[in-house]
């Protein structure tokens, strides 16, 4: 059973006002949303890509060993292994996703995060070898900030819709008490 199924059955469990399911839906597909029907292809394209990325640094290692490490500086070769580690981790985030049917945001989040933090470094790096950055370089930085805004601006909205939610499912729940109150005191009850 998917995440999105049982939530349905949760949901339908709890006796919610009919005007706040509709939210808690709503904020529940920003959480997780099922994949829509053209990211399924897309998807198994970038991990044939992502493979495909894995295998060729694989031969590279393999086939050119010496030569590359040799003259290369040393951040660089560690970048390089960050680079295929990241690679892993965004091949096995996309084929989780695939076999859920659903994308999280926490997914976004995680390679958004892990991709800045590879430019970042890839920066340092060549400020401290005095390279300086090209135009690959600086268009990466204006990609993964644009990027880092956008996933901040999805999680910030999403703990603004949860506390909003939580505020009127309090409220709801104060209604439901006020209207179901009966006196406890008798003089109040003859009035």
């Amino acid at each position: 059973m998917s995440n999105s199924r049982l939530r349905d059955k949760l949901l339908e469990l709890e006796t919610y006002p009919e005007d706040l399911t509709g939210s808690i839906r709503e904020v529940m597909d920003m959480k997780e949303r099922p994949l829509k029907p053209w990211e399924r292809p897309f998807m198994i394209l970038c991990c044939v890509v992502l493979g495909m990325m894995l295998i060729g640094a694989a031969f590279m290692v393999a086939t050119d060993l010496p030569g590359p490490i040799s003259k290369a500086p040393t951040y660089i070769i560690i970048g390089f292994a960050f680079a295929v580690l990241l690679l892993c981790c965004l091949l096995v985030l996309i084929l989780l996703s695939l076999k859920r049917g659903t994308w999280r945001l926490r997914d976004d989040q995680f390679a958004t995060y892990a991709g800045a933090g590879f430019v970042f470094y890839m920066y340092l790096g060549s400020m401290t070898t005095n390279r300086a950055p090209g135009g690959w370089d600086i268009g990466a930085y204006i990609v993964f900030a644009v990027l880092l805004l956008v996933v901040r601006i999805q999680a910030s909205e999403l703990r603004l819709r949860e506390h909003m939610l939580r505020n009127e499912l309090a409220l709801a729940k104060l209604a439901e008490l006020i209207t179901d109150r009966t006196p406890l005191d008798p003089k109040h009850s003859q009035h």
